[in-house]
């Protein structure tokens, strides 16, 4: 008998269902290129708010104002600077002054004041009114020290050191009364006649100069001495 070819049906072919299929190339970017693109991105948008803060810039500067900086057309001649600036000095320009615990500063309407730093002076000077005195440190010997100042008064601008010393005001605040108010330690101990108060208005050069303010001195009489008795 003739042998018959076998047949291989198609049920008995190899199967392909329960195997994996051949893998794909991956055609994703890389990660560097994904991160690029972030990069692109977040360049972009600084880009713009550059951009912007220049155009806020210009418009400052050229619109409001100009390229020199001056002030815009809308800060008239009268509009204050912006810029601070330093308060302009009190009458005791150059002098530390409190009042607090201060005598001469319980006179009304006076607006005095001690000083904080102890002030002696050689003896007084007085040329047709022009009052002139040595600055000495009061650790060496001196005839005067200051225990109050004060402004000159409105109604009696002037340098002359016998025409202020008349004024009431004046003559509250550098009274014998207010000298012996003002003494500290050892000086408290003597005797109120032989204290002596007067005037030292600032000397002509001063006062056109532009100081406006007066000292009220103390000694004791017939005697030179060192030390401060106000301080």
């Amino acid at each position: 008998m003739p042998s018959v070819p076998s047949v291989v049906s198609a049920s008995s072919a190899p199967s392909t269902a329960g195997r994996s299929p051949r893998p794909q190339a991956d055609t994703r970017p890389s990660a560097p290129h994904r991160v690029n693109r972030v990069l692109v991105g977040i360049i972009a948008a600084l880009s713009l708010v550059i951009v912007a803060g220049a155009g806020t810039f210009v418009y400052t500067q050229i619109i409001q104002g100009d390229p020199g900086g001056r002030p815009s057309a809308t800060e008239g001649a009268g509009t204050p600077p912006t810029t601070k600036t330093a308060e302009p000095a009190g009458v005791f320009t150059g002098v530390d002054t409190y009042t607090e615990n201060c005598p001469a500063a319980k006179i009304s309407g006076a607006a005095a004041a001690c000083v904080r730093e102890s002030e002696c002076w050689g003896g007084l000077v007085i040329i047709v009114g022009d009052t002139k005195a040595r600055r000495l440190g009061c650790e060496e010997t001196h005839s005067w020290e200051t225990f109050a100042v004060a402004p000159i008064p409105k109604d009696a601008e002037t340098y002359v050191q016998q025409d202020l010393a008349k004024h009431p005001t004046v003559k509250r605040v550098c009274a014998r009364s207010v000298l012996m108010a003002s003494r500290v330690g050892s000086a408290r101990t003597i005797a109120a006649s032989n204290w002596q108060a007067d005037v030292m208005p600032p000397s002509q050069a001063q006062f056109d100069a532009g100081t406006r303010f007066y000292r009220c001195i103390g000694t004791v009489t017939g005697q030179e001495t060192r030390g401060s008795y106000f301080r």
